[in-house]
């Protein structure tokens, strides 16, 4: 039973019959390059886009669907042809200052090919370095450099304990740390 002023499901649908279009799909028609109803934001818009000035920001801003990206767009493809492409920016990685990036101005195109520059460097000094730490000339020098790091070790401790026994302490070792013994002070004492 349906109440007064209640409306029908079926009464909400909007139907649009297709013998209205002369059209068999939209890519067989022309783009239109007009906002349409938003008069005021396109004066705006074009105005926007048209100040050359270094720090200028323009921000476009409205409800969905009411066409403000396309007509951007094709405003912005319209007068891009007639000025000067802009450098690439890239932003480098500051060892230095992690947080503050460094900026690097190419000019246009080249932004990409630095990027796959470094790429490809990286690529390769990564390949070096497993190559570098992976042969065997290098494992034997670090052998080697181990070898005389532990005898020099072994030396300096030796004189240490002579020393330490001098006054009833020794020192021993134990998973790389030194840990000494003042039981030899009782039993000499």
């Amino acid at each position: 039973m349906q109440k007064k002023n209640e409306l029908n499901y079926r009464d909400l649908k909007d139907y649009c019959s297709t013998s209205k279009f002369n059209f068999e799909t939209t890519a067989e028609l022309e783009p239109t390059d007009k906002g349409i109803g938003q008069e005021r934001g396109i004066v705006a818009l074009e105005f926007g886009l048209n100040v050359d000035v270094n720090g200028y920001n323009l921000y476009v801003e409205g409800p969905s669907g009411v066409g403000k990206t396309m007509y951007t767009k094709n405003y912005l493809d319209k007068i891009s042809k007639k000025k000067r492409v802009p450098c690439d920016w890239c932003y480098l990685y500051n060892f230095d200052n992690p947080n503050e990036p460094i900026a690097l101005s190419l000019p246009a195109g080249q932004g990409a090919d630095f990027q796959e520059t470094m790429e490809s460097f990286i690529k390769d000094v990564r390949a070096d370095i497993n190559k570098t730490f992976n042969n065997e000339d290098f494992e034997k020098e670090k052998a080697l450099i181990k070898q005389e790091y532990e005898q020099k070790r072994s030396i300096l401790l030796e004189k240490l304990n002579k020393e330490s026994m001098k006054h009833g302490f020794e020192v021993k070792t134990a998973q790389n740390r030194y840990l000494y013994d003042a039981n030899l002070r009782r039993k000499n004492a």
